[in-house]
């Protein structure tokens, strides 16, 4: 569990889990039904869950975590076609608050902006996938507006250790170039 509590006892945090190990499955359950994140009472679903397998490396989860406004739901898309695979794990954010989830720390920097995301990751023996998109809508760093950034991704490994990658970066509805160097990136303004 981690529990915060400010100087006015008011409650800033409280969400934990309950993890368990049967076989070779470990199952872990976000608690309490109703925690509190960013001193704002959110809901879990009853039946959120999260298994990984570790003989076959399977997941299967579902968590809906909803706020006031927000939402962050994670989950397995189950396809019905017969087969013993991995189905896709689906990301969803929306509308997080960066503000609300940084004021449990009085030493978090000053920044406000909504999250918002749209992920999906696919694996199986000889490759990980991850595409989708990032957005971080009205990004202030005290009272300095930042910007608006949309990244779309599209990331593949595979075993070899090779890693393709393709993204794309709107700054305020701009677009820019990305541009990947051995030692960073470099991102420039169009």
């Amino acid at each position: 569990f981690v529990k915060q509590r400010n100087i006015e006892q008011k409650q800033g945090f409280n969400l934990g889990a309950i993890a368990s190990i049967g076989d070779s499955v470990v199952n872990v359950k976000l608690v309490p039904l109703a925690p509190v994140i960013g001193y704002k009472k959110w809901s879990l679903n009853r039946d959120n869950f999260i298994d990984y397998n570790f003989y076959t490396h399977h997941l299967d989860g579902n968590v809906q975590l909803i706020g006031e406004d927000s939402h962050l739901k994670l989950f397995t898309e189950h396809i019905n076609d017969g087969h013993m695979h991995q189905e896709d794990v689906v990301l969803n954010v929306y509308n997080l608050q960066l503000d609300q989830l940084l004021k449990v720390s009085p030493y978090a920097p000053p920044v406000k902006g909504a999250v918002s995301a749209d992920m999906r990751f696919a694996w199986d023996e000889s490759s990980v996938k991850g595409r989708g998109t990032v957005s971080l809508v009205e990004m202030y760093l005290g009272r300095d507006r930042v910007g608006s950034f949309d990244l779309g991704v599209d990331l593949a490994t595979s075993k070899s250790g090779l890693v393709t990658a393709n993204a794309s970066l709107l700054v305020d509805n701009v677009k820019a170039i990305l541009q990947f160097i051995p030692r960073g990136l470099i991102i420039f303004i169009l």
